[in-house]
């Protein structure tokens, strides 16, 4: 994608790298080992189950820890709900979703062609993701853009009542 705020993909380039799990996994118990199991982890990843197969299998691996830790991590709000069980299983405790707009103006500002473009990436499909999650028994962090030039108290109260209406923060 080329949205104008990011810089992912000028830092790292369009191609998705992945780690082999079981090094992270190791690493991760590497760590709660040092820690004496208090640890908990954030997977720096803009989309972290960009790869619904690929997930899956990390999360049946991250199951096996113990002790189980608490972890983190930004999914798209495009993620499939049959993953989000299993985060909970395997240790998930909070998922930050870019929620970005609910205003096509702000996101074509913003160059967020993707989110416009894509038909159904509305209001409902955000609330379907977010009931999804809050079902599953994860918290949601929903992360929100403002002050583009289009942006209005307006646009910014819609944003706000969602996350209101939602009971997210």
């Amino acid at each position: 994608h080329n949205c104008s705020f990011c810089c992912v993909w000028r830092q790292f380039g369009r191609r998705v790298k992945f780690r082999d799990p079981k090094v992270v996994i190791e690493y991760m118990e590497y760590l709660l080992k040092k820690e004496g199991g208090n640890s908990s982890f954030f997977f720096v990843d803009d989309n972290f189950a960009i790869n619904p197969d690929r997930t899956a299998k990390f999360l049946e691996l991250l199951t096996r820890l113990n002790p189980l830790p608490g972890w983190s991590a930004q999914i798209s709000v495009d993620t499939d709900p049959k993953l989000f069980p299993l985060m909970k299983r395997a240790g998930g405790k909070r998922m930050l979703i870019g929620a970005e707009s609910l205003s096509t103006s702000t996101l074509e500002e913003y160059e967020k062609k993707h989110n416009v473009e894509q038909k159904g990436n509305t209001e409902e499909k955000l609330k379907r993701c977010i009931l999804a999650l809050k079902e599953a028994g994860l918290q949601v962090h929903l992360m929100w853009m403002a002050g583009a030039d289009g942006d209005n108290p307006e646009v910014i109260r819609r944003n706000l009542e969602l996350s209101k209406e939602m009971e997210v923060y």
